[in-house]
């Protein structure tokens, strides 16, 4: 507070109106009371007053304890509150840094301009707007595009995209060196073409393992338990006249994964206290206490749930086909929480309709967020909406891996998780 009535007494006209902004948009960080700051921000007066200013910035940001090397804030302030900002040690530093001349509009550096190809991370957006000179390209039509594409030539240099989508648009742009994934999936991106023009890329790898992991866990549960229709018949008042099948344990269970990759290990360690034994297939054998099997046949066919955690890609399309859900029989139960692709959809209904195996717990699909007409009317399939990684925490991770990696990149420093 005392803070804030220095600026009005130095600079008691622009700083009334920048003070107020940064209040608005602290209560933004609490849901329950955050109608209050959206609503400022998003009338007409403060939608027309420009990018975000250096108070704005520092308050989210340091609040938010990711405040980024940008040339202004250099200095990292792990503050969690409006309080701890004004009453940290540092208060000099940032009370010197926004009375001196590098915070006067018409001095501030020249930010990066930045492509971003959809609102993937509304979040991670808005910190990227804060850092950058962004450009939405989904809210712009073609033509508007190919107009913006052309003004940016020689001048943009990267792009944020996300696992599901990177529009096309980007590869036009001559000066793109760097494509920021935010996911760990990259089969959406044409490597062809990013080696040809050396674009790099990175994505958010290991940030996102114990989500995707605790999903495949719940798959397992929700399938050999039987817990969706377990809930429907409780629901439905039909436990007065019977009682509801019986299920199966996981204990002593074959628990078989396809891909034990960083994921992978994540599922096989919360299976182990499940008392599940571990086997896998990879493209080698691991130094691990699981047992390897150099077949993905001769893993389906020792496996009661197997669990494809395989990357996306033409290397892995439609590697769990016919033949590996017949081995894995008809009292086994398939899980996917890797890539749709990596399944032939038409096999697994098959199998599914005529009891070559149990049930399946599917997170990902060939054609998202289509979901095949027969999966759907199925009561021995368990179906998400793709969750893996949609969780607060991991999106946030993945997030600030995003800045993270641009932040490198900007700065001329090794790029954190480049794909190679």
């Amino acid at each position: 507070i005392l803070v804030g009535f220095l600026f009005l007494f130095l600079h008691p006209g622009d700083l009334l109106a920048e003070l107020f902004l940064a209040i608005t948009r602290f209560v933004e960080f609490y849901p329950q009371k955050g109608s209050l700051g959206k609503g400022l921000y998003s009338s007409s007066y403060w939608s027309k007053s420009g990018s975000p200013t250096l108070i704005y910035d520092s308050m989210r940001i340091g609040i938010e304890g990711n405040l980024r090397n940008n040339g202004l804030l250099r200095k990292h302030l792990p503050a969690r509150s409006a309080l701890q900002l004004l009453l940290s040690i540092e208060w000099k530093y940032y009370t010197n840094l926004i009375l001196s001349s590098q915070v006067q509009k018409n001095k501030m550096p020249n930010k990066e301009h930045l492509i971003v190809a959809c609102d993937f991370h509304s979040e991670t957006v808005r910190k990227l707007d804060a850092l950058y000179h962004t450009h939405h390209l989904w809210r712009l039509s073609p033509n508007e595009k190919n107009s913006l594409l052309t003004e940016l030539q020689g001048k943009c240099r990267a792009a944020a995209v996300a696992a599901w989508f990177v529009d096309e648009q980007i590869y036009k742009l001559e000066s793109i060196e760097l494509m920021s994934s935010f996911g760990v999936g990259i089969d959406i991106i044409d490597f062809k073409r990013t080696k040809t023009k050396n674009i790099r890329v990175t994505n958010t790898p290991e940030v996102l393992n114990d989500s995707v992991a605790d999903v495949a866990m719940s798959l397992v549960l929700a399938t050999t338990r039987n817990i969706v229709n377990a809930d429907r018949f409780a629901r439905s008042g039909n436990w007065s006249n019977s009682s509801f099948p019986f299920c199966r344990s996981i204990g002593g269970m074959t628990l078989g994964i396809v891909g034990l990759g960083r994921i992978g290990e994540e599922i096989a360690r919360r299976a182990v206290p499940f008392n599940m034994k571990i086997a896998y297939h990879n493209r080698r054998e691991k130094n691990l206490p699981y047992t390897y099997y150099p077949t993905l046949t001769a893993l389906a066919k020792e496996s009661d749930v197997l669990i494809c955690a395989l990357p996306g890609g033409e290397k892995t399309k439609k590697t769990i086909n016919k033949d590996i859900l017949q081995a894995l029989g008809s009292t086994g139960v398939f899980i996917n929480i890797g890539r749709g692709s990596s399944v032939d959809e038409t096999a697994l209904v098959e199998a599914l309709r005529n009891n070559t195996i149990a049930a399946a717990g599917l997170d990902v699909y060939e054609n998202e967020p289509n979901i095949p007409e027969a999966l759907i009317s199925m009561n021995n399939v368990v179906l998400f909406p793709h969750i893996g990684s949609s969780t607060v925490e991991t999106r946030r991770a993945m997030g600030n891996l995003v800045l993270d990696n641009l932040a490198a990149f900007f700065a001329n420093k090794p790029l954190l998780t480049e794909v190679s």
